[in-house]
């Protein structure tokens, strides 16, 4: 039986009386593979993924992130936490426009107190996984959709984290880039875990276990047997 990395038990999210985000979420995730939630909008898939991210708390029930239990944690060990173990990748890329791509990528190793010289070795490391070397010196303007997003996801490996946490990360995209963005994914899945927010059943069905939510509920759990 594989390790887990994410284990969460019974976790809610209310937000008022009315707005019940999540209901009694229970569910294990692999160290290692990737695993998509699926789900119509409001469905509570982002909030989950804050939550596992430790970017977000719940009201109630247990989180544990690579054997870390997050609930009542202070907000400066959730950012160590979040700085550690996990790397995020949004759907508008959220780069910063000012810093070439070889910048961006720094970051959050910056951040993490990382030399200079250390900095510039991984992040042209991780330009080159991505297949962006030659756009290292480029600004996010300069930059198509898929490079701004394949930047991104170099930027959430900058610290090496267990976690990479994708909240609808091909939304912007074309089919191509798309397929493109998911097959780097399923890559990276190898020795990451990787968690992928989306609403496109074909494109989660690439990852190994899909969990599927509706009305802050999780109501099935498919595993891919593709591998």
């Amino acid at each position: 039986m594989s390790e887990s990395v994410i284990e969460l038990e019974n976790v809610t999210k209310v937000y008022s009386p009315d707005v019940h985000a999540l209901n009694g979420i229970t569910l294990s995730i692999p160290l290692k593979g990737m695993y998509a939630f699926v789900g119509p909008s409001g469905s509570g898939k982002s909030t989950l993924l804050h939550i596992i991210g430790a970017m977000d708390v719940p009201t109630s029930g247990n989180v544990v992130l690579d054997g870390v239990k997050l609930n009542n944690l202070k907000d400066y060990k959730l950012t160590l936490i979040r700085r550690k173990k996990v790397g995020f990748v949004f759907q508008d890329y959220n780069l910063l426009p000012n810093l070439t791509a070889l910048e961006n990528i720094m970051v959050p190793m910056e951040f993490a107190g990382m030399s200079r010289i250390k900095r510039l070795r991984n992040a042209a490391s991780l330009l080159e996984m991505a297949g962006l070397a030659k756009r290292s010196t480029h600004k996010p303007s300069q930059l198509s959709g898929g490079e701004k997003q394949r930047i991104a996801i170099a930027r959430a490996l900058a610290n090496n984290p267990k976690v990479i946490l994708a909240d609808e990360p091909t939304g912007n995209l074309d089919s191509k880039n798309a397929e493109q963005i998911y097959n780097l994914f399923r890559n990276l899945a190898k020795d990451h875990t990787v968690i992928v927010v989306t609403h496109v059943e074909r494109l989660a069905q690439l990852a190994d276990r899909v969990f599927y939510l509706k009305d802050g509920k999780l109501t099935r759990t498919d595993k891919n047997n593709k591998l």
